[in-house]
């Protein structure tokens, strides 16, 4: 019974150590994903303004 109190306190402290961590890659994988989206739809709307723009030259 003595070891399983004792490899239990190992996993608790591994558990402390890769908590933080994982919420910390979780955020910056969020954050990274909303900016790689968010160019993306930058990107393409400026592509569909410069088509719009050169199929229809009336509109500008």
């Amino acid at each position: 019974m003595e070891g399983f109190w004792s490899s239990l306190a190992i996993r608790s402290r591994t558990a402390a150590i890769l908590a933080p961590l994982t919420i910390l890659f979780i955020i910056l994988g969020g954050v990274f994903l909303a900016v790689f989206i968010t160019v993306v739809i930058f990107f393409s709307l400026i592509e569909f303004l410069r088509l719009l723009r050169s199929e229809y030259p009336i509109l500008t």
